[in-house]
């Protein structure tokens, strides 16, 4: 379970182990290579159509003030690409780090049949956070109320990687990960490291029945 909102735990540099979920259960496991128990986050679900299902973190938790130029309703198919009642995050200067490492595994995957996730970091171009209503794709980075088009926001960087039944683990480079193209779209080597966002893992429709566990996020150094 998230933590409540405005508060963030861990601080970078340190471990989060919880010991028991909201229920009682034990939330924690014994990683290959790693030796100790750690603490894990579970989401699952299936059936989603429309652009896929995903869960994620910003990289830090100084929000914006609410944002109320564009209408808020994302549910409702109109802009921004946020919730904009929540306002926005905050840039994150990770310059000093080479990349993101995380062990995960899929309870809903075989050996021969792996769940696809794609692993999706926002900076200054991508993330609705960076810019303003009158920001677009020639201005280096998006804009928070386009809908669709080339100035849409959330067209991150990413890399998918194979997540087996057995707990692993992956890296994700900054230098390896581009963005798609259905908005501005960005080459490997591109990404701005100094104004990082959000780190997101995502399944894309049509979302089968999928339970994804994830331990030990850490930076790439």
């Amino acid at each position: 379970m998230p933590d409540a909102a405005g508060t963030i735990t861990p601080a970078e540099g340190y471990a989060s182990n919880p010991l028991v979920d909201d229920s009682g259960a034990p939330v924690t496991v014994t990683l290959p290579g790693v030796g100790m128990p750690v603490g894990y986050r579970e989401f699952s679900g299936g059936g989603e159509k429309t652009w896929g299902v995903g869960f994620g973190f910003n990289f830090t938790n100084i929000g914006t003030d609410p944002f109320t130029v564009c209408p808020a309703s994302t549910c409702m198919g109109t802009p921004p690409m946020v919730d904009a009642s929540a306002g926005f995050g905050s840039p994150y200067d990770a310059s000093m780090h080479k990349g993101i490492s995380f062990y995960a595994r899929s309870l809903m995957a075989t050996a021969t049949l792996p769940t696809k996730v794609q692993v999706q970091i926002s900076d200054k171009h991508t993330d609705p956070g960076s810019g303003s209503p009158e920001a677009g794709a020639t201005s280096g980075i998006c804009n928070q109320c386009a809908s669709s088009g080339q100035t849409e926001c959330a067209n991150d960087f990413f890399q998918i990687v194979d997540v087996t039944p057995t707990w692993a683990q992956h890296t994700v480079l900054f230098s390896n990960i581009a963005t798609a193209t259905w908005a501005a779209a960005y080459t490997k080597g591109q990404i701005d490291p100094t104004t990082l966002y959000h780190v997101h893992w995502q399944l894309n429709s049509l979302v089968p029945n999928f339970d994804i566990q994830l331990a030990c996020i850490s930076w790439v150094d």
